[in-house]
């Protein structure tokens, strides 16, 4: 959620699978942008069931790996969501940034270094971590009242580790897609209402 990578994770998503007929081109589409937040690694076998192609291990890891190959620089070089670089720089009143993702973890230690964002981060939890472990794991850890906490994120994903956890949650989202526009919860388009 630092960069507006939907799109181009969406893009690759369907590049795994070039020949698709339009009808499982958006049933991929629809899923990804459904469940967006959940790891590829649960996305990607059952994309490759849908189209007929196996789903043993090694299958699964090739394509990850193609996956990978084709968003690394994608999502490196998309848009920033405004306000999101003044928001990490500011990091007021001794905040903990914890960032937890869908992405893997050694590829999103990859993103943030070439990002120049790694040190902003207290934590860094990649896939294959749970959402929700890791931030209980943080909660105990610095023995934070839950009522002084934030989740913001960008997935249906996320408010559902929130909602485990106990902490509130912000979403962020441009209403197109079909979680944001069903969620009542608080909103925002971007971060420059924090600056």
């Amino acid at each position: 959620m630092i960069k507006d990578s939907v799109f181009v994770k969406t893009k690759a998503y369907l590049n795994l699978f070039p020949s698709l007929s339009t009808d499982l081109r958006e049933k991929i589409e629809k899923h990804h942008l459904r469940f967006g937040g959940i790891s590829r690694m649960t996305k990607i076998p059952l994309y490759l069931e849908w189209v007929g192609l196996p789903t043993d291990e090694f299958t699964v890891k090739s394509y990850c790996e193609k996956f990978s190959e084709l968003v690394l620089d994608a999502v490196i070089n998309s848009t920033w969501i405004d306000g999101v670089q003044e928001v990490l720089d500011s990091k007021a009143m001794d905040q903990i940034y914890v960032l937890v993702t869908g992405t893997p973890q050694d590829e999103i230690e990859v993103i943030l270094k070439e990002l120049k964002l790694i040190e902003k981060f207290d934590y860094i939890f990649g896939s294959p971590a749970e959402k929700s472990k890791a931030i209980e794991s943080v909660l105990l850890e610095r023995s934070f009242p839950r009522y002084e906490c934030l989740m913001i994120g960008d997935s249906q994903t996320d408010y559902e580790a929130a909602k485990i956890v106990g902490i509130d949650f912000l979403l962020r989202t441009d209403n197109d897609d079909s979680f944001g526009k069903s969620f009542n919860g608080r909103k925002i388009k971007d971060f420059k209402e924090f600056i």
